[in-house]
């Protein structure tokens, strides 16, 4: 077989922007015609956009609840029967973060603390979920508050006073 007949190839890593140039392929064929091909791809391979609609942070209801309520529709309905904030819901800790993320006014002012829901229960030295689905006030129960200056949550015993809702939409 002589070299005519022979494929040759080589592989280049390099940096190019945000991509990596993947490699340069050179490849000679019987026909005696010179090929080259190369690829950029990015890598890290970037997040994929988001598929759904996340919800982001609108306000705080309108008054101060304990955390024993009806559950969690009805802890919901605290931020939904607040004027301007109709539609809205308890946030989540992911819906507060996202909305520092894209900067918004409205996270970016308020000031206080306000219960968030943090799904099925955790532990940190004891149980916290959602005080008992927004239906305890007891000491032995826990929840999640966002703290708006500290820009973070903590938990907090369910038979604290009354504290906001934090409600997005």
């Amino acid at each position: 077989m002589n070299k005519k007949n022979e494929i040759m190839s080589q592989k280049i890593p390099s940096r190019l922007g945000r991509g990596v140039f993947q490699g340069l392929v050179i490849a000679l064929v019987a026909t005696g015609a010179l090929y080259a091909y190369a690829t950029v791809v990015s890598w890290p391979p970037e997040p994929a956009a988001p598929t759904g609609l996340e919800a982001v942070f609108v306000g705080v209801s309108g008054s101060k609840y304990t955390a024993a309520l009806a559950g969690y529709k009805a802890a919901s309905d605290k931020c939904s029967d607040t004027t301007g904030l109709t539609g809205s819901h308890i946030c989540t800790a992911d819906e507060i973060i996202h909305s520092y993320n894209l900067g918004l006014a409205a996270v970016l002012g308020q000031t206080g603390a306000a219960w968030i829901n943090n799904g099925p229960p955790g532990y940190d030295k004891t149980l916290v979920n959602d005080c008992g689905g927004w239906k305890s006030k007891e000491a032995s129960t826990w929840g999640s508050v966002w703290r708006f200056s500290d820009k973070n949550a903590k938990i907090m015993t369910c038979n604290v006073s009354t504290i906001s809702f934090a409600c997005c939409k």
